[in-house]
């Protein structure tokens, strides 16, 4: 069955009514709306008393390419649903919009991409229309209209705009709409932000908060449409701007209409949190698959739930799933220790100190007001800091708990004149970027290291902290954000995630007028530029499991040479060898055999969960670069691992042939858990075409 997202709605004793999902695979395109909701109606009356029950307890019908709907049931009802022949998926609600960020090649202005997330700010200079022409023909959504939102907020570039917060409001109630918009307009900033990341037109004369990084900010694909679906609303707390939330079921209404509103992309920075769902128990993977069939790519973010391994969301194959890297500026503002050493960090934040004056330094830790808990008493959580001690000096806080932009309205409330914010070691290399309430920087976990044992050697500790300036040209770069979830994939070993990496760090992009990036409730290539490996933020080389293929690069993407094609019916066989196909496509029968279908999937990358005894994987590659070519192939060997590519040689005579090898894999004696990592690559001599190995043996 298909529970989605829970609904805290009492009828009596063990009658608790939930949203559940009821899947039925796909429509065939040979009944009207009404008989399609018939049917749901019809199914429904086999559990409920009346038509008039049935009909009320329909969140939503999806009619278009999703064949199922979103109905209140009690457990007994659902267990009956269950009995029948129809398919079912379960799903929870817990998913949660990532700051990751996508990227879209082509700069055609026909292109539409439809964006999964909290809305938009139409009145951003990201979104104008400026130059652009009417609509695509193949164009058929709506701009639909709600709180501080109305048609004139679309044009010929925002071309459409839908929301959804049935089943939201099914598990919390109705939307407080005193503090979110129940209309497609942003109240949260993430939706906003991604957007004008993606698509957003080149907008002259920007800066960040303080005036940072000033000049030209662009989207990756600044001509392309926009197509908005909001299906992700806050959760309600004394903050709602802290933190959103996603249900399955609305998230498939809006995939059903994106698809059928002829969006050519979907771009989706939402992910579960906590363990996986099974591709056929996440409304994001089934809402991927549909899209898929028609050709749509689906491009969406791998979580940031990182470093820690085996945390990356969005693990389905038909979708492209992006972890996020930095850029090569950084915004310098170091610190100057009274004992000469120097210490990185970064900022934005307007504020500063006198730059002639060396200011008192405390620890966080050494400056508590009694009864705060020994495990945060570095971290400056609200009201834990004795103005009497840190009264006009610079106060240090390690991140951990709370917003790190409220460990400076803490710092500042207490008296102090500064903060320096220092990263945990988990947090490593990767300097967080903010806007404080007052002078600020933060540093590294190196940094942080050397400045608490400065402070615990000195007895009279004093540091400088600079005023910030944009720096250009950083290296290394880029470098894997922190945050990024890492593979291997928990769903399904054999196959590589995250695929591909991409800018989401400190990206100067649009956001909306009703939120604070703060989010204070009162705000004041697998290479980097010098040619070296990718690293992630601790410094240590990363590898396939956390940029999977390596970081993109969008002028090379334009002429790839090799491409690697997959079907549906691919994506289903594939499906067959983990856990069925069955609930993702009711039609479709597995083959008796699967064993070869975990390998067989033909990816761009290679990923085999246990190597046992030599395996040997087929793939096929279709020519797209020039209409003759030779490609040859070598390969670098994961650790203990001997690897067999046959042929060596393809010769195409011709666009679009196909030509087809093996790759053998053989471990030479060792066997334990590691993952070990190499490549195979192909190249022409003009294009390079590389694919990742990761074996554990």
């Amino acid at each position: 069955m298909i529970p989605s997202c829970i609904c805290e709605v009492t009828i009596g004793k063990n009658m608790q009514r939930k949203v559940y999902v009821v899947y039925l695979g796909e429509h065939k395109g040979l009944k009207t709306s009404e008989e399609i909701l018939d049917d749901h109606h019809s199914l429904l009356l086999s559990v409920k008393n009346s038509k008039e029950e049935a009909l009320d307890s329909v969140v939503y019908s999806y009619k278009h390419t999703i064949n199922g709907f979103a109905a209140l049931l009690t457990e007994e009802e659902a267990r009956k649903l269950s009995s029948q022949s129809w398919q079912f998926i379960m799903q929870e609600e817990g998913f949660k919009i990532f700051d990751s960020t996508d990227w879209v090649q082509k700069p055609k202005k026909d292109v539409i991409i439809g964006m999964l997330d909290s809305g938009i700010w139409p009145e951003s200079e990201s979104f104008s229309d400026r130059g652009m022409s009417r609509s695509p023909k193949h164009w058929r959504g709506i701009c639909q209209e709600g709180d501080a939102f109305n048609s004139s907020h679309c044009n010929m570039k925002v071309i459409g705009a839908r929301f959804y917060v049935k089943a939201y409001e099914a598990y919390h109630g109705a939307l407080n709409r005193s503090t979110a918009f129940r209309s497609p307009r942003d109240n949260d900033g993430h939706g906003t932000h991604t957007a004008s990341t993606v698509a957003g037109r080149a907008v002259a004369g920007v800066s960040a908060l303080g005036g940072f990084a000033r000049g030209t900010a662009s989207g990756g694909a600044p001509f392309a449409r926009l197509a908005v679906y909001k299906v992700c609303w806050p959760i309600p707390g004394p903050n709602p701007n802290l933190e959103n939330t996603c249900f399955d079921a609305d998230m498939l209404a809006a995939f059903d209409d994106a698809v059928a509103d002829g969006v050519d992309v979907v771009s989706v920075s939402i992910g579960a949190v906590g363990a996986p769902a099974h591709f056929a128990n996440d409304g994001i993977a089934i809402g991927a698959l549909h899209a898929a069939r028609r050709g749509i790519v689906v491009s969406c973010s791998a979580g940031n739930s990182g470093p820690m391994l085996s945390t990356v969301t969005n693990l389905a194959p038909w979708m492209i799933t992006v972890a996020a890297s930095s850029i090569d500026r950084a915004f310098d503002s170091p610190v100057l220790l009274g004992n000469g050493v120097s210490i990185m960090g970064q900022t934005v934040t307007p504020y500063t100190l006198k730059s002639s004056v060396s200011y008192p330094l405390i620890f966080a830790g050494d400056a508590v007001v009694p009864g705060t808990p020994a495990n945060v008493s570095g971290q400056c959580l609200p009201n834990s800091l004795d103005a009497k001690k840190v009264k006009g000096k610079i106060v240090t806080c390690l991140r951990g708990a709370g917003l790190r932009v409220a460990k400076g309205l803490e710092v500042k409330r207490a008296g102090g004149a500064a903060i320096i914010l220092g990263n945990s070691v988990p947090n490593g290399n990767e300097i967080p970027v903010d806007a404080h309430v007052l002078a600020g920087t933060a540093i590294s976990s190196d940094g942080a290291i050397a400045l608490l044992e400065y402070i615990n050697s000195s007895s009279n500790p004093t540091a400088k902290i600079a005023p910030a300036r944009t720096v250009l040209q950083v290296s290394p770069a880029p470098v894997i954000a922190g945050f990024s979830s890492r593979g291997p994939n928990r769903i399904a070993p054999n196959l590589l995630k995250p695929d591909v990496a991409a800018p989401g760090l400190n990206i100067l992009a649009a956001w909306s007028g009703s939120s604070s990036p703060t989010k204070l409730e009162d705000d004041p290539t697998s290479e980097d530029s010098l040619g070296n490996p990718l690293t992630d933020a601790s410094g240590q080389i990363a590898g396939p499991l956390v940029y999977g293929s390596g970081h993109i690069r969008p002028e090379h993407a334009l002429d790839p040479g090799l491409v690697y094609d997959a079907s549906y019916e691919d994506y289903l066989l594939f499906a067959c060898a983990n856990a069925g196909a069955a609930s993702l496509d009711p039609a479709f029968r597995c083959p008796t055999n699967t064993n070869e279908y975990p390998f067989a999937l033909n990816y761009p990358s290679i990923a085999v969960g246990t190597l046992y005894a030599p395996v040997t994987i087929k793939r096929t590659v279709t020519n797209v670069g020039n209409g003759s070519a030779l490609y040859r192939v070598s390969v670098v060997e994961p650790k203990d691992v001997a690897v067999e590519v046959v042929p060596t040689v393809l010769k195409f005579k011709k666009i679009r042939q196909k030509k087809r090898f093996t790759v053998t894999l053989s471990a030479r004696g060792r066997f334990n858990v590691d993952y070990e990592e190499g490549s195979y690559t192909w190249s022409d001599g003009i294009h390079v075409v590389r694919s990742p190995i990761v074996v554990s043996v």
